[in-house]
């Protein structure tokens, strides 16, 4: 569930953009972290994953969840796809950049080189805060602070052009 929730970070604009990224992963219950990269394409009401170490794709496309791995459809528990689901949502609205939307979901603040996000509503219940930054208008990191102490730090390394 977690590896999706990494995607909250790509909010450019409202056309298909592809990125490399890599994503830290810290689980306080273990007291470690993971790293993982990959690629992901946002398109307008769709996404698409692909993570270097394995061929685990996740696809979310109007309200669906399709997660394959070697070419296989997994069958992922009904909570799991809904959470997932709604992260994946987060990610779509963040990308339209829909400023009504985001203000309808979110509390926003400006922070030196970084805007925060404090999430209402349901989104509460299982976060934090978001936090992006950007150098140069570009957006280089997101950190998304889960309610459970974990957290994961989201590096973009460049856009696919």
């Amino acid at each position: 569930m977690k590896f999706c929730i990494l995607l909250v970070i790509f909010i450019s604009s409202l056309f298909a953009q592809s990125y490399n990224f890599t994503e830290t992963r810290y689980s306080d219950a273990f007291g470690q972290s993971i790293e993982l990269k990959g690629v992901i394409r946002l398109e307008e009401n769709a996404l698409k994953i692909n993570y270097e170490s394995s061929n685990k794709e996740i696809v979310y496309k109007d309200s669906a969840l399709v997660i394959t791995e070697d070419a296989k459809v997994l069958d992922v528990p009904k909570l799991q796809a809904q959470n997932m689901g709604m992260f994946l949502q987060i990610i779509l609205m963040l990308h339209s950049n829909d400023e009504d939307v985001l203000n309808e979901h979110f509390t926003m603040k400006q922070e030196e080189n970084k805007t925060v996000l404090n999430p209402k509503g349901n989104l509460s219940q299982y976060i934090e805060k978001l936090t992006l930054v950007k150098h140069e208008e570009q957006l280089k990191e997101v950190k998304l602070f889960l309610n459970n102490a974990d957290h994961i730090t989201i590096s973009i390394e460049d856009e696919i052009r």
